[in-house]
């Protein structure tokens, strides 16, 4: 009731009114809990620790428990839960906006400090080459210059994003990646790491562009540092033209002459030939029989980049462009060059066969009074695909 009450009116400043960012402060008389809030919105916020009656405001604090607050909106909020009395104090010694410098000038970025940085970000990606066991990841690297190095011109959709950023000395924040369909719950400080580079948990953003950007506090002007990256897609799976030299096809019978007599002939077409189709092709079926039996969630394929054996095995299906109802095909692909496979398939064909008679078999009616039946066989055989987009590509060039 007491909290209900106090929230219900304006909060009145503590005694003393201000704390001091760095320094340790004794809590109001009367108080002994804290939190940073908003001065506009000042309910709720984030608790922090208050030992032995003292509260030690710095800005790891800050960047931990206000790091959604904007720098010259936060304060911070004492109570007292068994009266439910509060009071507020503002917080001198610290960036009064963000982007508005409290003293001093930004030293200047000394040469060999972006050197330095990309030195740092290669030992760092080697190291996660390591950890990860090879697998593929991005490691962007900043100061507070900006970018100083990239483990590779492009990332991968789905690939792990770690972001580092190399002090000098500054203070630096977690990292926001935008746009990104996930976002860290509880943003990391680096501290004063002068000369190091601190390395952030890992992203993993779907997107094929995106910007990072880090929170830096350089002599007491907050700015932000960013750079942008770009990620090729991945795909899961994708729309192939076919052909399969098989021996099944969709033939006819007519009425022929033969020693002046009238017999049933076989119109063709005969022997092994070409049949046309429209496929889909899922790409690296290794992968997902490895996450069967406990692998990595496997997020589909980077057609550009990723060119192991397991990458290109395709499982394929489709239909024949001729009676689509009558042919359908499934097998194996193994791409051989970018966006060519080769295929090896069953040919499952419903083609009319004759029904109780044979081809050189007297008969003297109409060609379409020749007895014929429909039959289902199936033939493995061999064959070739192109992905869609390559023959999209190729056929639209005037």
């Amino acid at each position: 009731m007491w909290t209900l009450l106090a929230a219900l009116v304006a909060i009145a400043p503590c005694q003393p009114p201000e704390i001091v960012l760095g320094t340790s402060t004794t809590a109001p008389s009367g108080f002994t809990e804290a939190s940073i809030v908003s001065k506009k919105d000042p309910q709720g916020g984030a608790t922090v620790k208050v030992a032995d009656g003292k509260l030690t405001l710095t800005q790891e604090t800050l960047a931990l428990s206000g790091s959604s607050i904007e720098a010259g909106d936060r304060a911070v909020l004492w109570s007292n839960p068994n009266t439910g009395a509060q009071c507020l104090q503002t917080i001198s010694g610290g960036p009064a906006t963000a982007g508005t410098a409290v003293g001093g000038q930004s030293p200047p970025l000394e040469p060999s400090a972006n050197a330095a940085c990309e030195a740092q970000g290669k030992v760092e990606a080697d190291g996660l080459t390591g950890e990860l066991g090879g697998k593929p990841f991005t490691l962007i690297a900043l100061n507070r210059g900006g970018r100083c190095y990239i483990n590779r011109p492009f990332g991968t959709v789905g690939d792990p994003i770690y972001v580092g950023y190399y002090s000098t000395g500054e203070l630096a924040y977690g990292p926001k990646l935008t746009p990104c369909n996930a976002e860290s719950a509880t943003p990391t400080v680096t501290g004063d790491l002068r000369g190091t580079m601190h390395v952030y948990p890992p992203w993993m953003c779907f997107n094929t562009a995106l910007t990072v950007e880090i929170p830096v506090n350089i002599a007491g002007k907050e700015s932000t540092v960013s750079a942008q990256l770009i990620q090729y897609e991945r795909f899961r799976a994708s729309v192939q033209l076919g052909v399969l030299y098989t021996p099944q096809h969709f033939r006819s019978f007519g009425v022929a002459d033969q020693d002046g007599k009238k017999v049933i002939g076989d119109l063709g077409p005969e022997g092994k030939g070409p049949e046309y189709l429209a496929l889909v092709t899922i790409h690296g079926v290794p992968h997902y029989l490895h996450q069967l039996v406990g692998g990595p969630r496997y997020l589909g394929r980077d057609v550009v980049n990723e060119n192991a054996l397991a990458d290109r095995i395709g499982l394929t299906a489709g239909v024949g462009f001729n009676k689509p109802l009558q042919r359908f095909a499934l097998g194996l692909t193994l791409e051989v060059f970018r966006g060519v496979s080769v295929m090896g398939a069953f040919d499952f064909a419903r083609a009319k066969e004759l029904n109780g008679m044979t081809v050189g078999d007297p008969f003297a009616g109409k060609p379409e009074e020749i007895p014929t039946t429909e039959r289902w066989s199936r033939r493995w055989t061999w064959g070739m695909t192109l992905d869609a987009r390559y023959a999209l590509a190729i056929f639209s060039k005037k």
